[in-house]
């Protein structure tokens, strides 16, 4: 959502569901049973309280969910101990922690603490950045699920325990290449946005920029497009002397011309633990932690989020120095010299390679336990465990049955492919040697998100490296997409969501929902003003876009009734401002107010009440402070009012009132200056530039209607946003 933002999307409805999915997500830092973190390292764990349980790293999983129906008056929550390096996500946590990610949450803290997540998740890549790049697997707040004491000697990370394999163990859960593209594509893509914002100094910055380069210069010597790598049996790569490479720097992979292939590491083995976390240093390594690369694949879904690695670094490069620094160069090479192969991959439907699957054999093994006793209806309707289960290994412990995969789901002997597997390995599959003599049986797979990460990353780099100028089919433009309607005093303004490919856009027009339309303006841009309407009429808007190839389907349509537009209320009251505030970037506004009474009767100022429009920029608690008033500071009252539903330059105002102390104002006489001063409690920032009240033009005081007054609760000058 954060790069659909920053790429035109703004449906303020799904944007808003997005920031509060982020708000409830923060459920995924605590650990599963609410311990404090670190707590646990003598194996006697301690109940958390406040957010001490809170590890600001995104869990293994996390769920939650209530009944249904009338007696639905309960819900639950559970969650994880465990933190994986492949499911963090920092674009997410600098979407929702940061102004500029466009995405904090309406909670009071929920962007303080995703700000904390942004700076743990980083310094948690860096503790598990090995020797050679690669990122280990993650840390538990709970040793072997159960809160155990740590074994001596083990690395840790703010109290928790390294784990190798958080969570499942067959396979590892860290081997596989997958879990290092998706999670470092992330960093990657962090490192692009700080470096293009111009932050580049930050620890943030430093601590991406680290592991990002890194991780490239140790991946890049294991990928290969037009050339296939050596490897032994066991899935190592070889050196050109015939030698299994076993971690280090710079490997000599040893290869061989192969046109039109591309490889990437399948698997990753691990050797050793990282350093205990005591805090960043760029110059930091862990020399303890080695990387075993092994297993070159053609997995088409990981290669696409690893050419967008590769993308968003060099494109990163660029933008931190302004041209690529000689890695950069070298992953833009690499990334185009992927793409250009992955291309003949394409057999229509997607980019995809045959997949030979020697793990379907454990389709056929019995190997999926049931404790004794154990028994029902299966969601296929099948009863569980089955009649053809075999006893339990009590070597394993327990003593119950063991049931296969098609004991439980029968439904996939369905499966068109079914019979060809089961032939498969009734042919080829030994049962005692574990092997597949005649060829393990081979699949092609169009899986959703592969496709979506190749499509990307053919996309982003087109836009990251081409700056949008690659080849591209012409073709019509699609309907315009997510068009706004809002009407105003004899005017509807129109807007949407920009068309790839639209030269021009054509605005329709119906007083009747659904039609006939009748074109109303041709525009290159994506708004339209609509002035050529009447108020209290209710009108219908279609638009197209269109280019030298062709014109759109219609947009879906949208309404709107302008109106006639209350202007501000003048009389003999007025309110003046001004600001010296030429910062409207940081942790204070400080409009300065004077009254003028141009009336013939004197006015009590207890009775008035004014009012100073502004967006709060992440909610959280305020502070009103009155640095000087000519009716004295202890006479003037500030309390804070939240919008509901909020406004264009407003989710809430101040509101200034007197107390008895202040006087009455004469005919003729002003107030004398009121300088405010309004903070949050922990001084985070504000940006005014969007504030309704605020002008930064106005350095002398002059009236100012976007300041209304209010005497006995009626308005008697300005204008409510």
């Amino acid at each position: 959502m954060y790069w659909a933002k920053e790429l035109g999307y703004n449906n303020s409805v799904y944007l808003n569901k997005a920031k509060k999915m982020g708000d409830y997500l923060r459920y995924g830092m605590y650990d599963k049973y609410f311990q404090q973190v670190g707590s646990a390292a003598d194996g006697t764990p301690q109940a958390g309280n406040g957010k001490d349980s809170s590890q600001y790293l995104l869990a293994w999983y996390t769920a939650w969910g209530g009944g249904l129906g009338a007696n639905g008056n309960w819900a639950w929550r559970i969650g994880a101990s465990h933190a994986h390096q492949g499911y963090q996500n920092v674009v997410a946590a600098y979407a929702l922690s940061n102004p500029d990610g466009g995405l904090i949450p309406a909670s009071a803290t929920a962007g303080e603490d995703w700000g904390k997540s942004l700076k743990r998740q980083l310094e948690f890549y860096n503790w598990l950045q090995s020797n050679e790049g690669a990122i280990a697997g993650g840390a538990t707040n709970s040793y072997n699920g159960s809160y155990a004491a740590y074994p001596a000697g083990t690395s840790t990370f703010y109290g928790m325990a390294f784990d190798e394999a958080p969570v499942y163990h067959d396979p590892p859960s860290n081997n596989w290449f997958g879990m290092q593209a998706w999670s470092v594509e992330r960093i990657a893509e962090l490192y692009y946005i700080l470096a293009s914002s111009g932050d580049t100094s930050s620890e943030n910055f430093q601590m991406a920029k680290k592991v990002i380069q890194k991780w490239v210069d140790w991946s890049a010597d294991y990928v290969f497009a037009g050339e296939r790598p050596a490897t032994d049996a066991n899935g190592y790569y070889l050196d050109s002397q015939g030698n299994p490479i076993m971690g280090g720097d710079n490997p000599d992979v040893a290869t061989v011309p192969a046109p039109g292939e591309f490889w990437i590491p399948g698997n990753v083995e691990w050797q050793g633990q990282p350093n205990s976390w005591t805090g960043f240093s760029p110059s930091a390594s862990n020399a303890g932690l080695k990387a075993i690369t092994k297993s070159p694949s053609q997995d088409t879904g990981v290669l696409g989020s690893y050419i967008k690695a590769l993308t968003f670094f060099a494109a990163g490069t660029k933008a931190e120095l302004g041209s690529y620094t000689s890695l950069g160069g070298q992953a833009q090479e690499l990334a185009k010299a992927l793409l250009d192969t992955a291309w003949e991959y394409n057999d229509g439907i997607g980019i995809t390679t045959t997949e030979q699957r020697g793990d379907y054999a454990r389709y056929f093994t019995k190997e999926v336990y049931f404790p004794s006793g154990w028994n029902g209806t299966f969601g296929q309707g099948n009863t569980i465990p089955g009649s053809a289960t075999v006893p339990s290994d009590p070597a394993k412990g327990g003593n119950g049955v063991y049931a296969s995969y098609t004991d439980i789901r029968p439904n996939i002997t369905n499966d068109p492919a079914w019979q060809s597997l089961l032939d498969k390995y009734n042919t080829s599959y030994n049962k005692t040697t574990k092997q597949w003599e005649n060829g393990a049986p081979e699949f092609t797979y169009h899986r959703f998100w592969s496709q979506v990460d190749m499509a990307t990353a053919y996309a982003e780099y087109d836009r990251l490296i081409n700056n949008g100028n690659g080849p591209v089919e012409p073709a019509a433009p699609k309907a315009p997409s997510k068009p706004a309607a809002t009407a105003g005093d004899k005017v509807v303004n129109l807007s949407w969501n920009n068309v790839a490919a639209a030269d021009s856009y054509t605005v329709k027009r119906a007083t009747a929902s659904g039609g006939p339309y009748t074109a109303v303006a041709s525009v290159t841009q994506a708004t339209y003003n609509d002035v050529s309407v009447v108020n209290g009429t209710t009108y219908y808007y279609v638009i197209s876009a269109s280019n030298t190839v062709g014109t759109s389907p219609d947009s879906p349509e949208v309404s709107a009734k302008p109106v006639a537009v209350p202007g501000p209320v003048e009389g003999d009251l007025i309110v003046q401002y001004r600001t010296n505030d030429t910062s409207p970037g940081d942790g204070q506004f400080r409009p300065q107010l004077r009254i003028v009474n141009n009336s013939d009767k004197a006015v009590a100022l207890s009775d008035v009440k004014l009012r100073y429009y502004y967006t709060i920029d992440g909610d959280k608690p305020q502070q009103f402070n009155v640095d000087y008033a000519a009716v004295g500071g202890g006479n003037v009252q500030g309390s804070f009012v939240k919008l509901n539903p909020v406004v264009t330059g407003a989710d809430y105002y101040v509101e200034i009132s007197f107390s008895a102390g202040a006087g009455s104002l004469a005919p003729g006489a002003h107030s004398g200056e009121i300088q405010l001063r309004v903070n949050k409690a922990d001084w985070s920032n504000y940006n005014e530039a969007d504030d309704y009240s605020y002008d930064p033009a106005k350095t002398s005081f002059s009236d100012w209607e976007r300041v209304p007054m209010f005497v006995k609760g009626n308005l008697v000058w300005g204008l409510q946003p």
